[in-house]
């Protein structure tokens, strides 16, 4: 995914980068939970991604499956 040479994960650490910068005025513990909030939700992004990822693989298998199953057992009447 290269846009003007940067990748998307420069930008994102260049974003918690700055985030850090911004949040050191900050308590600390205010700051632990924001970037342990931060984690989770990366981690549940990340999660519901793969998650439809498999999910469009399956149905994209499946329906090879069907189409496949779909063919007579004659191989000349299936060509057009």
């Amino acid at each position: 995914m290269e846009e003007g040479g940067i990748t998307m994960n420069h930008r994102l650490m260049a974003g918690i980068f700055l985030l850090g910068m911004c949040t050191q005025f900050l308590p600390f513990l205010l700051r632990l939970g924001l970037f342990c909030w931060l984690g989770v939700y990366l981690y549940l992004a990340w999660d519901e991604f793969a998650y439809r990822r498999r999910q469009a693989a399956k149905r994209a298998n499946k329906e090879e499956m069907r189409d496949v199953s779909t063919l007579s057992s004659d191989p000349f009447t299936d060509i057009v």
